[in-house]
This record gives C-alpha cells, sequence and structure tokens, in this order.
C-alpha cells in the first residue's frame, strides 16, 4: 500500500505501512480471532471447515430453513447458508449444528462473493492460484495429486457409502489441514433439497481466475476416483458447498484503502473518505481505515467526525498482535488530545494529553502545558 504522510498542529507526523501481510511460524496455532490453523508450505490455511453466520462487517448471513427460502436465494441472488443433513426429506429443520458441526457450513456461492466479506479479518477465500499452491507444495510432481488429496483429507471419519468393498476412505492428514467429508447441496432447480456425499466427499469453494465460481473436491462424487484432486467451475451459484480459509487481506478492502491514500495524497480529502466508508462497509472495524479517515476529516476541518474516528479507535482493544495498530491508537488518542484544544475543549484535551504522558509522549507533555492542565483542572505536573 501507498504511505500517507500529514500532520497535525504540534508537529505531529506518521508515516506507516498498512496492512501488511503476517506469515505465521507455528504449526496449528490458534490465533486471536479464534480460528485454529495450520502452516502449510508458505501458506496458513484455517484447520476447520468455515462457520460463520456474519459477514466480516457484522451483517447477518441468513440460514434457509426450507427448499423454499433455499430457492428464493438463488432467484433472487441473495446469500444463504445451511448445514448438511441426513434424511433432509422428512426433516422440516434444515440441519443438525450439533450433529454436523465438524463440518462447518454449506455456503452458497452469492455468501462466498459477497462484497461485505465472508471471510473473517485477515482471512481470504481461496482462489484457484492458492489451492494450486497447496496441491504442489504437497505433491510437486504431478499426477493426479492423489498423495496431495491424501495428505489434505483427516485420518478419519472417510467412508463410502456406495462400495461394495466398504474401501477406506480416510486419509492421512499429513499436511494437518484435517479435510472432513462435508459432501454438499445440490442447488439445481429441481433438486435444491439434495444433500449429497457426506463421508466420501469434500468440496470447496474457490474463486476462478475470470472469477467464475470453482470448487476443489476429491473427486467426482467421492467413490468413482477418491483418491484424485478436482478442479471445477461449472457449478451452480445456488449450490452448497464448504469453505476452507486461507491467511491473506480482503483485496476489496485493499482497493479502496488504496484509492483513499492516492486520493489524500492528491489533496482530494472528499473522495478519500468516500473510498475509506466503501472499505469499512466491509470490515467496520479496520483500525488502518478508521484512522485515516479520521485524518481526511482533519484536513476538511471536519473536527466532529475526525473525533468521532479516533475516539472509536481509543476504545479499541489493542492486545490484538498487531504493532500497528497498536501505534495508530496511540496516535488517535493524541490526536483527540490536539482536536479538543483546537476547538477549546481544554479539559477533555488535557485527560486525552494525560494518557499518552503517561505513555512517554512528549508532544502530549507539552500540550499540557499549552492547555495549563495542572493549575486550570489539577492534572498532570508542571
Amino acid at each position: 500500500m501507498k504511505k500517507l504522510l500529514l500532520s497535525m498542529g504540534l508537529a505531529l507526523a506518521v508515516t506507516m505501512n498498512a496492512q501488511t501481510k503476517k506469515v505465521a511460524t507455528k504449526t496449528a496455532t490458534k490465533p486471536q480471532t479464534g480460528y485454529a490453523s495450520v502452516k502449510i508450505g508458505e501458506q496458513e490455511w484455517m484447520s476447520k471447515n468455515l462457520d460463520v453466520s456474519t459477514f466480516s462487517n457484522g451483517d447477518p448471513i441468513p440460514r434457509a430453513q426450507s427448499n423454499a427460502e433455499w430457492e428464493k436465494a438463488f432467484a433472487q441472488h441473495t446469500p444463504a447458508w445451511c448445514y448438511y443433513i441426513v434424511g433432509y426429506s422428512k426433516e422440516k429443520y434444515y440441519g443438525n449444528p450439533e450433529k454436523n458441526k465438524k463440518y462447518g457450513k454449506l455456503y452458497n456461492w452469492y455468501a462466498v462473493n459477497d462484497e461485505r466479506g465472508l471471510a473473517p479479518k485477515d482471512w481470504i477465500i481461496p482462489s484457484y492460484d492458492d489451492f494450486m499452491q497447496l496441491l504442489n507444495f504437497l505433491e510437486p510432481e504431478y499426477d493426479d495429486y492423489g498423495n496431495a488429496i491424501q495428505a489434505l483429507k483427516s485420518s478419519s471419519g472417510w467412508y463410502n457409502e456406495y462400495s461394495y468393498n466398504n474401501t477406506n476412505l480416510n486419509g492421512t492428514n499429513t499436511s494437518g489441514f484435517n479435510a472432513y467429508p462435508g459432501g454438499y447441496r445440490n442447488g439445481v432447480k429441481g433438486g435444491s433439497d439434495k444433500f449429497s456425499y457426506i463421508g466420501s466427499m469434500m468440496k470447496f469453494w474457490m474463486k476462478g481466475t475470470d472469477g467464475k465460481a470453482c470448487s476443489l473436491s476429491n473427486g467426482g462424487d467421492g467413490r468413482d476416483y477418491p483418491f484424485k484432486a478436482v478442479i471445477s467451475c461449472k457449478y451452480n451459484e445456488a449450490d452448497g458447498l464448504s469453505v476452507r480459509c486461507v491467511k491473506g487481506f480482503n483485496k476489496t478492502i485493499q482497493n479502496y484503502f488504496d484509492d483513499g491514500m492516492e486520493r489524500s495524497n492528491s489533496g482530494d480529502y472528499s473522495g478519500a473518505i468516500k473510498n475509506f466508508d466503501k472499505g469499512l462497509s466491509i470490515n467496520s472495524n479496520d483500525v488502518n481505515i478508521i484512522y485515516h479517515r479520521g485524518m481526511a476529516n482533519y484536513k476538511l476541518n471536519n473536527i466532529d467526525a475526525a473525533i468521532d474516528d479516533f475516539k472509536s479507535i481509543s476504545s479499541f482493544q489493542t492486545d490484538r498482535d498487531n504493532d500497528n495498530d497498536i501505534k495508530l491508537k496511540h496516535l488517535a488518542i493524541y490526536n483527540l488530545g490536539y482536536l479538543n484544544q483546537k476547538i477549546g475543549n481544554f479539559e477533555e484535551a488535557c485527560n486525552w494529553f494525560l494518557e499518552e504522558v503517561k505513555d512517554g509522549n512528549i508532544q502530549a507533555k507539552q500540550g499540557m502545558k499549552e492547555c495549563n492542565c495542572k493549575k486550570l483542572y489539577g492534572l498532570g505536573t508542571e
């Protein structure tokens, strides 16, 4: 990303690298987001299927609890999720969370491709290239990626209900990917109530090179060639497939941020704010974007809006293992002191400056002197 340099009244200047990629160094880690992960080659993957019911901005993802609701989502091109169930034609309730929790949710393509972001913060829906990198790392000399598929599959839970000789379909899970056979939901009109191949097939959504809905599975139906990798871009957007995320950054957010930075650097602060707002509509808690929107508001003399942005950052927890967020929180608190001083709210300014003085901020100490904080409000020291 571009770097943004903006200064405020007390000679505050900051240059920062935004959303720098981080590579995990541990195996089978559990990030603070709560998603267990595993490092495979240079990639970090979730080691469980996605099981979220909200987009990354907090909006709920509708749950389809009947055939009619699933078909309606397809007709209207809207997101939906469900759990796989056995005996679907006889059950009123679409999926048993306790029974199928280990398989995660099945999502339609409109949930996967929604601009609000199905993947949690710092994770993305894998692309064709992401999955090919994974397969090639596990099996550098291509055959049919049978060895790679075995390394991805869990070492238990696989069976072949269609096999006459009860073929053992368990994998080795040497990669730690731990792919369970979650099956899928056929979303084609007339077959939308059909759940298939739980126990014998894994099928994950991926984004094709041209943005098409594609998938990676372990075979045509899990029984004809269950040990081969099959990538297909012929799936209906209404199908319900599993999702396995890879570490990365939402490119849509990245693009909005980049555009905002470009406009800020050229002096188009109104245009910058519009792009920052679009990024925040996807992830409303992106500290980096909120901070730079606050700076753009300051440049436009929208002081109240800038104060609101910096206040929202000041309330964030900083135990995120993210040095950039921590630095931005300190800068936001200092800016709150300066802006309140600028509009004559001296007691408020003193309280904000005092927080930073405790952390050794020399500029904040100077701000307290200028606001006469000790004499007027008994705050700080001379």
